[in-house]
Protein backbone atom coordinates (compact mmCIF):
# COMPACT_ATOMS: atom_id res chain seq x y z
CA UNK A 1 0.00 0.00 0.00
CA UNK A 2 1.41 3.20 -1.00
CA UNK A 3 1.78 6.02 0.53
CA UNK A 4 -1.65 8.94 -0.21
CA UNK A 5 0.47 11.76 -1.40
CA UNK A 6 -2.15 14.31 -2.77
CA UNK A 7 0.79 17.06 -4.68
CA UNK A 8 3.20 17.08 -1.97
CA UNK A 9 0.99 16.60 0.73
CA UNK A 10 1.50 13.31 2.85
CA UNK A 11 -2.32 11.98 3.70
CA UNK A 12 -3.02 8.75 5.89
CA UNK A 13 -4.09 5.55 4.00
CA UNK A 14 -5.75 4.05 6.88
CA UNK A 15 -7.77 5.36 9.51
CA UNK A 16 -8.99 3.55 13.09
CA UNK A 17 -12.36 4.96 13.59
CA UNK A 18 -13.43 3.41 16.38
CA UNK A 19 -15.50 2.74 18.49
CA UNK A 20 -14.87 4.48 21.71
CA UNK A 21 -13.85 2.18 24.75
CA UNK A 22 -13.34 -1.04 22.15
CA UNK A 23 -9.57 -1.05 22.22
CA UNK A 24 -8.52 2.00 19.64
CA UNK A 25 -5.76 3.35 22.03
CA UNK A 26 -4.26 0.13 23.00
CA UNK A 27 -4.48 -0.58 19.19
CA UNK A 28 -2.68 2.77 18.39
CA UNK A 29 0.23 1.95 20.59
CA UNK A 30 0.44 -1.78 19.28
CA UNK A 31 0.89 -0.33 15.45
CA UNK A 32 3.00 2.79 16.81
CA UNK A 33 5.93 -0.17 17.61
CA UNK A 34 5.89 -1.18 13.76
CA UNK A 35 8.77 0.56 11.80
CA UNK A 36 6.27 0.44 8.73
CA UNK A 37 3.80 2.39 10.38
CA UNK A 38 3.62 5.89 10.78
CA UNK A 39 1.04 7.64 13.42
CA UNK A 40 1.08 11.24 14.88
CA UNK A 41 2.45 11.40 18.61
CA UNK A 42 -1.28 12.67 19.14
CA UNK A 43 -4.32 10.26 19.01
CA UNK A 44 -7.94 11.22 17.97
CA UNK A 45 -6.95 14.60 15.74
CA UNK A 46 -10.72 14.96 15.57
CA UNK A 47 -10.01 16.25 12.11
CA UNK A 48 -13.34 15.01 10.70
CA UNK A 49 -15.74 14.95 13.56
CA UNK A 50 -15.39 19.37 13.71
CA UNK A 51 -16.35 21.28 10.96
CA UNK A 52 -13.99 24.21 12.41
CA UNK A 53 -11.30 21.14 11.41
CA UNK A 54 -12.54 20.25 7.82
CA UNK A 55 -12.89 23.35 7.08
CA UNK A 56 -8.89 24.33 7.55
CA UNK A 57 -8.24 21.87 4.64
CA UNK A 58 -6.21 19.27 3.86
CA UNK A 59 -2.51 21.14 3.70
CA UNK A 60 -3.57 21.80 7.54
CA UNK A 61 -4.11 17.71 8.03
CA UNK A 62 -0.93 16.80 6.19
CA UNK A 63 0.79 18.77 8.82
CA UNK A 64 -0.07 15.86 11.49
CA UNK A 65 2.12 13.53 8.92
CA UNK A 66 4.93 15.43 7.95
CA UNK A 67 7.00 13.00 10.12
CA UNK A 68 5.62 9.95 8.52
CA UNK A 69 9.19 9.70 6.12
CA UNK A 70 8.98 6.55 3.68
CA UNK A 71 6.63 4.71 6.28
CA UNK A 72 4.11 2.09 3.86
CA UNK A 73 1.13 2.57 6.05
CA UNK A 74 0.00 6.05 7.16
CA UNK A 75 -2.70 6.54 9.96
CA UNK A 76 -4.69 8.32 12.77
CA UNK A 77 -7.10 7.02 15.01
CA UNK A 78 -10.62 8.84 16.25
CA UNK A 79 -12.73 6.35 17.88
CA UNK A 80 -15.71 9.12 17.29
CA UNK A 81 -15.48 8.90 13.53
CA UNK A 82 -17.43 5.59 13.39
CA UNK A 83 -20.38 7.53 15.37
CA UNK A 84 -20.84 10.95 13.72
CA UNK A 85 -22.70 10.11 10.07
CA UNK A 86 -21.12 13.00 8.22
CA UNK A 87 -17.63 11.56 8.86
CA UNK A 88 -17.50 8.62 6.54
CA UNK A 89 -18.38 11.07 3.51
CA UNK A 90 -16.06 13.69 4.65
CA UNK A 91 -13.28 11.22 4.40
CA UNK A 92 -14.40 9.86 1.38
CA UNK A 93 -14.38 12.86 -0.57
CA UNK A 94 -11.20 14.35 0.81
CA UNK A 95 -8.71 11.30 1.15
CA UNK A 96 -10.47 8.63 -1.54
CA UNK A 97 -11.99 5.34 -1.56
CA UNK A 98 -8.58 3.41 -1.49
CA UNK A 99 -9.02 4.29 2.51
CA UNK A 100 -8.23 1.49 4.97
CA UNK A 101 -10.75 1.37 7.55
CA UNK A 102 -10.24 -0.06 11.17
CA UNK A 103 -13.48 -0.62 13.57
CA UNK A 104 -13.88 -2.13 16.82
CA UNK A 105 -17.02 -3.48 18.01
CA UNK A 106 -17.92 -4.41 21.40
CA UNK A 107 -20.64 -5.59 23.41
CA UNK A 108 -22.85 -2.34 23.87
CA UNK A 109 -23.76 -2.94 27.17
CA UNK A 110 -20.31 -3.47 28.07
CA UNK A 111 -19.36 -0.58 26.05
CA UNK A 112 -21.31 1.58 27.65
CA UNK A 113 -20.27 1.20 30.99
CA UNK A 114 -16.72 1.32 29.66
CA UNK A 115 -17.72 5.20 28.52
CA UNK A 116 -19.48 5.79 31.73
CA UNK A 117 -16.81 4.88 33.58
CA UNK A 118 -13.89 6.93 31.82
CA UNK A 119 -16.38 10.41 32.05
CA UNK A 120 -16.76 9.15 36.15
CA UNK A 121 -13.04 8.73 36.32
CA UNK A 122 -12.64 12.45 34.20
CA UNK A 123 -14.17 14.23 36.21
CA UNK A 124 -17.28 14.62 33.71
CA UNK A 125 -20.16 12.51 35.61
CA UNK A 126 -21.52 12.53 39.10
CA UNK A 127 -24.21 10.43 38.48
CA UNK A 128 -24.49 6.86 38.91
CA UNK A 129 -24.23 4.33 35.79
CA UNK A 130 -28.20 3.44 36.45
CA UNK A 131 -28.84 7.22 36.70
CA UNK A 132 -27.10 8.07 33.15
CA UNK A 133 -28.40 5.52 31.64
CA UNK A 134 -32.19 6.17 32.64
CA UNK A 135 -31.61 9.15 31.89
CA UNK A 136 -29.85 8.75 28.31
CA UNK A 137 -32.36 6.08 27.29
CA UNK A 138 -35.02 8.48 28.12
CA UNK A 139 -33.57 10.68 25.61
CA UNK A 140 -33.32 8.35 22.96
CA UNK A 141 -36.83 8.00 23.13
CA UNK A 142 -38.12 11.68 22.93
CA UNK A 143 -35.70 12.28 20.02
CA UNK A 144 -33.56 14.30 22.03
CA UNK A 145 -30.25 14.78 19.82
CA UNK A 146 -27.47 12.96 21.91
CA UNK A 147 -24.88 14.74 24.49
CA UNK A 148 -21.34 14.55 22.64
CA UNK A 149 -19.53 13.34 25.97
CA UNK A 150 -22.09 10.95 27.59
CA UNK A 151 -23.41 9.57 24.90
CA UNK A 152 -23.50 6.18 26.57
CA UNK A 153 -26.23 4.04 24.43
CA UNK A 154 -25.95 6.23 21.31
CA UNK A 155 -22.97 5.05 20.45
CA UNK A 156 -23.47 1.64 20.86
CA UNK A 157 -26.61 1.93 17.65
CA UNK A 158 -23.33 -0.22 15.21
CA UNK A 159 -25.53 -1.06 12.55
CA UNK A 160 -26.23 2.75 11.22
CA UNK A 161 -22.94 3.68 11.76
CA UNK A 162 -21.43 0.98 9.49
CA UNK A 163 -23.66 1.44 7.02
CA UNK A 164 -22.55 4.89 6.40
CA UNK A 165 -18.96 3.43 5.37
CA UNK A 166 -20.16 0.67 3.13
CA UNK A 167 -22.02 3.18 1.43
CA UNK A 168 -18.54 4.87 0.48
CA UNK A 169 -15.74 1.96 1.44
CA UNK A 170 -15.34 -0.93 -0.59
CA UNK A 171 -15.82 -4.20 1.69
CA UNK A 172 -12.32 -5.56 1.30
CA UNK A 173 -11.31 -1.48 3.03
CA UNK A 174 -13.16 -2.27 6.10
CA UNK A 175 -10.86 -4.44 8.68
CA UNK A 176 -13.80 -5.49 11.89
CA UNK A 177 -12.40 -6.10 14.71
CA UNK A 178 -14.33 -7.85 17.31
CA UNK A 179 -13.44 -6.43 21.11
CA UNK A 180 -13.77 -9.68 22.48
CA UNK A 181 -13.05 -12.10 20.32
CA UNK A 182 -10.47 -10.55 18.19
CA UNK A 183 -8.93 -8.09 20.44
CA UNK A 184 -9.11 -9.68 23.87
CA UNK A 185 -8.85 -13.44 23.53
CA UNK A 186 -6.72 -13.41 20.14
CA UNK A 187 -4.86 -10.41 19.96
CA UNK A 188 -1.84 -11.72 18.56
CA UNK A 189 -2.93 -13.64 15.66
CA UNK A 190 -5.42 -10.47 15.40
CA UNK A 191 -2.63 -7.98 15.14
CA UNK A 192 -1.11 -10.38 12.80
CA UNK A 193 -4.48 -9.78 10.21
CA UNK A 194 -4.22 -5.96 11.03
CA UNK A 195 -0.36 -5.85 9.93
CA UNK A 196 -1.35 -7.88 6.69
CA UNK A 197 -4.73 -5.54 5.69
CA UNK A 198 -2.53 -2.56 5.85
CA UNK A 199 0.08 -3.89 3.77
CA UNK A 200 3.15 -3.53 5.83
CA UNK A 201 5.61 -6.60 6.75
CA UNK A 202 4.69 -8.84 9.76
CA UNK A 203 6.74 -7.44 12.54
CA UNK A 204 6.65 -9.26 16.54
CA UNK A 205 5.56 -6.60 18.64
CA UNK A 206 4.31 -6.03 22.29
CA UNK A 207 0.67 -6.62 22.14
CA UNK A 208 -0.01 -7.15 26.39
CA UNK A 209 -0.20 -3.19 26.83
CA UNK A 210 -2.99 -1.71 28.10
CA UNK A 211 -3.25 2.55 28.13
CA UNK A 212 -6.26 3.54 29.13
CA UNK A 213 -7.19 3.35 33.12
CA UNK A 214 -10.29 1.12 33.77
CA UNK A 215 -10.41 2.46 37.40
CA UNK A 216 -10.84 5.73 39.06
CA UNK A 217 -7.56 7.84 38.88
CA UNK A 218 -5.41 8.93 41.51
CA UNK A 219 -4.69 12.39 39.68
CA UNK A 220 -6.28 13.79 36.67
CA UNK A 221 -3.30 15.97 36.05
CA UNK A 222 -0.85 12.85 35.48
CA UNK A 223 -3.30 11.21 33.50
CA UNK A 224 -2.84 13.61 31.15
CA UNK A 225 1.06 14.15 31.48
CA UNK A 226 1.06 10.26 30.78
CA UNK A 227 -1.62 9.85 27.96
CA UNK A 228 -1.75 13.33 26.26
CA UNK A 229 1.47 14.84 23.91
CA UNK A 230 2.52 16.50 27.14
CA UNK A 231 6.02 18.20 27.21
CA UNK A 232 6.82 15.66 29.87
CA UNK A 233 6.02 13.02 27.93
CA UNK A 234 7.79 14.07 24.69
CA UNK A 235 10.97 15.06 26.99
CA UNK A 236 10.81 10.71 28.19
CA UNK A 237 9.83 9.74 24.62
CA UNK A 238 13.17 11.41 23.90
CA UNK A 239 15.50 9.89 26.78
CA UNK A 240 14.01 6.36 25.86
CA UNK A 241 14.30 5.45 22.59
CA UNK A 242 12.78 2.09 22.77
CA UNK A 243 8.90 1.91 21.81
CA UNK A 244 8.31 -1.39 23.62
CA UNK A 245 10.22 0.39 26.89
CA UNK A 246 8.23 3.21 27.20
CA UNK A 247 4.70 1.04 26.56
CA UNK A 248 5.51 -1.03 29.46
CA UNK A 249 6.72 1.61 31.44
CA UNK A 250 3.56 3.72 30.50
CA UNK A 251 1.49 0.72 31.34
CA UNK A 252 2.82 0.25 35.16
CA UNK A 253 2.59 4.06 35.59
CA UNK A 254 -1.22 3.94 34.51
CA UNK A 255 -1.90 1.14 36.75
CA UNK A 256 -0.10 2.77 39.79
CA UNK A 257 -2.33 5.91 39.26
CA UNK A 258 -5.39 3.77 38.89
CA UNK A 259 -7.10 3.38 42.37
CA UNK A 260 -10.41 1.31 43.19
CA UNK A 261 -12.35 -0.33 40.21
CA UNK A 262 -16.26 0.52 39.84
CA UNK A 263 -18.24 -1.85 41.01
CA UNK A 264 -19.97 -3.77 37.78
CA UNK A 265 -23.55 -4.16 39.90
CA UNK A 266 -25.10 -1.61 37.85
CA UNK A 267 -24.53 -2.88 34.54
CA UNK A 268 -24.99 -6.60 35.87
CA UNK A 269 -28.57 -5.68 36.48
CA UNK A 270 -29.21 -3.32 33.47
CA UNK A 271 -27.50 -5.57 31.08
CA UNK A 272 -30.32 -7.72 30.57
CA UNK A 273 -32.55 -4.89 29.79
CA UNK A 274 -30.15 -2.97 27.40
CA UNK A 275 -29.43 -5.88 25.35
CA UNK A 276 -32.57 -7.53 25.01
CA UNK A 277 -34.85 -4.50 25.00
CA UNK A 278 -32.82 -1.73 23.62
CA UNK A 279 -30.04 -3.19 21.60
CA UNK A 280 -31.55 -6.63 20.05
CA UNK A 281 -32.92 -5.38 17.01
CA UNK A 282 -29.44 -3.56 15.78
CA UNK A 283 -27.14 -6.40 17.10
CA UNK A 284 -28.79 -8.62 14.69
CA UNK A 285 -28.48 -6.26 11.88
CA UNK A 286 -24.95 -5.35 12.76
CA UNK A 287 -24.27 -9.53 12.20
CA UNK A 288 -26.02 -9.64 9.08
CA UNK A 289 -23.58 -6.07 7.96
CA UNK A 290 -20.18 -8.21 8.95
CA UNK A 291 -21.09 -11.43 8.75
CA UNK A 292 -19.60 -12.47 11.94
CA UNK A 293 -21.76 -13.77 14.80
CA UNK A 294 -22.46 -12.03 18.31
CA UNK A 295 -24.55 -14.19 20.00
CA UNK A 296 -22.15 -13.71 22.88
CA UNK A 297 -23.48 -10.13 23.22
CA UNK A 298 -26.29 -11.27 24.20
Amino acid sequence: MKNDRKGCLILPNFLIVGTMKAGTTSLFDILNQHSQIYLPPQKELHFFDHDDQVNKGLEFYAQYFKDAGNAKAIGEASPSYLFYPEVAARIYTMLGEKMRIIVLLRNPAERAFSHYKMMLANGFEKRSFTEAITTNLQSLQKGINFDRVTSYLDRGFYASQLRNYNQFFPKENIKIVLFEEDFAENRKRTIRQIQKFLGVDYEDVVVSIKTMPTAKMRSANFDRVLNTAHPVNQFFKKMIPSKKVRKWIKYWLNEANNSELIPRDELEALKPKLINEVFYDDILETEKLIGRDLSRWC
